[in-house]
């Protein structure tokens, strides 16, 4: 063993089956996939391959990245040491500010994804990338865009990228596009913790009961879990425990993903919720009372963006929508919501008045007072503030609208339904998790809407004054029958 790491060969250490990962990585060109479960050595295997690539390549240059600079060290360090440890002390590669340097000049530096801090790997070219844990990056094709074209120049003679991961918490981040794709041109692994030699069955059975009893289930449970499915089976599963709307399932995605012909008679909301580098997002909807679902009709989604351009497409949409024109007077519903409150918002208490058009009834954004007034006195739009408080106890009650088929998805809305399936809470479950999505912009302005939305006003004209006209005029006429003597 000494020998041959001296000599820079650790793959040799490796079990058959990682040697096929490695050997398969090295003769099929393009880029690699590996999307294997907890416990079998992905990590082991990719490092070797890297070390022994830099080892005997003089003067090579590799990139190793993780989700955090400090996973990355976490990761990477332990395993090199390990991988290094039958080397003769002396021709070991030095290790220096996240630098390994190889004594034939070659040399591996690695970062994580977190605070761009990948941008320190930026470089004119390199022969290896390895992208570990890349289906846990929020912003995936950032990496990507910063790191692969060092490829370009190194490609012919054998610089290529290994992405390896356990599946992502959603079937819809990038690295599933990248497996599948992958794989279709062989160019992909797959493994799971029985697949690993060095562990008996016994010894499975007590790492999935020690699982077991972290998460308070039985083993049965836990075997079942999605956790356990995703992390150590490695199946692509979207983890039900982080799910923003779980009850927007395929089935109900299926059944109330319509274009809907709008009633006669309805109350037209606008929700928005703000953000310049997030981004932030815009939906139009109706309340059906009659039906009491709720319908969104269009969507808007931009990043770093102006006040006057987020504006100006809200106006666009709503007239295209409802045919509004002007913005004097807005808020209809506003009256109705402040009816009988002392203190009223002065860009509300502006915008309450007889000549306010039909539609939309009410307009909710999550910005600041000073923010909401602004956008009243530049751009003659009122948005009421939207309510913030127990959002977890929001997001619960607009999933049970979900469930009943409350709500309702034009097609067209693709970004919103991209999200409905993808967002997920973060490990606090207090903020959704950042991805190449957003960070879930539109699912907030949904449940902003769902809970401003007066679902027990019927906006449908009170018909009972000219029933009882008619009433009183047939009664008239029947009377006046009798006195004349006719039946």
């Amino acid at each position: 063993m000494r020998e041959l790491a001296d000599k820079g060969y650790f793959t040799d250490f490796l079990d058959d089956q990682q040697k096929k990962w490695v050997h398969d990585f090295r003769t099929i060109p393009g880029d690699h996939v590996w999307k294997i479960g907890r416990q079998r050595g992905k990590t082991f295997a990719a490092v070797s391959e890297v070390f022994e690539t830099m080892a005997t390549n003089a003067h090579w240059i590799g990139k190793y990245c993780a989700k955090t600079k400090d996973s990355a060290a976490e990761i990477l360090v332990p395993t090199f040491e390990q991988i290094l440890k039958p080397m003769t002390p002396s021709l070991r590669p030095q290790v220096k500010d996240n630098t390994v340097i190889f004594r034939n000049g070659s040399i591996l530096k690695w970062a994580g994804t977190d605070a761009l801090s990948f941008d320190k790997l930026r470089g004119p070219f390199c022969h290896r990338i390895a992208l570990d844990e890349a289906a846990f990056y929020q912003k995936l094709k950032e990496v990507e865009s910063a790191l692969l074209p060092q490829l370009i120049t190194t490609r012919s003679v054998g610089g290529k990228a290994l992405y390896l991961s356990t599946p992502p918490l959603s079937k819809k981040h990038p690295f599933v596009s990248r497996f599948l794709a992958a794989k279709a041109k062989g160019r992909a692994q797959e493994g799971t913790i029985y697949d690993n030699p060095r562990l008996s069955e016994e010894d499975i059975l007590v790492v999935l009961d020690a699982f077991a009893e972290n998460q308070g289930m039985t083993r049965e449970e836990a075997r079942a879990s999605t956790v356990w499915r995703r992390e150590y089976m490695g199946e692509i599963v979207t983890e039900v425990s982080r799910v923003a709307l779980p009850a927007w399932t395929e089935d109900i995605a299926k059944r109330c993903t319509v274009e809907r012909e709008r009633p006669q008679y309805f109350d037209g909301y606008s929700a928005l919720d703000t953000g310049f580098d997030d981004g932030f997002g815009l939906l139009f909807g109706y309340w059906d009372f009659a039906r009491q679902v709720l319908v969104i009709e269009a969507e808007y989604k931009a990043q770093r963006v102006t006040t006057a351009t987020m504006i100006r497409e809200a106006k666009r949409i709503e007239n295209e929508l409802w045919g509004v024109e002007g913005w004097n007077g807005t808020l209809r519903g506003a009256k109705d919501l402040y009816a009988g409150m002392e203190k009223v918002p002065p860009w509300i208490a502006d915008r309450i008045n007889a000549d306010a058009p039909k539609q939309p009834y009410l307009r909710c954004a999550d910005a600041t007072k000073l923010g909401l007034a602004d956008i009243s006195s530049e751009y003659g739009v009122a948005y009421i503030p939207a309510e913030k408080h127990e959002k977890h106890l929001a997001v619960d009650f607009l999933n049970i609208a979900i469930a009943r088929g409350q709500v309702e998805v034009h097609p067209r809305c693709k970004e919103l339904l991209v999200q409905m399936e993808s967002v997920i809470w973060n490990e606090a479950r207090t903020e959704w998790e950042r991805d190449e999505h957003g960070h879930g912009e539109l699912i907030d302005a949904l449940v902003y809407m769902w809970r401003r939305v007066d679902k027990h006003r019927d906006p449908r004209p009170d018909t009972r004054d000219e029933m009882w006209r008619v009433l009183d005029a047939t009664q008239d006429a029947l009377i006046g029958d009798i006195l004349r003597g006719r039946r």
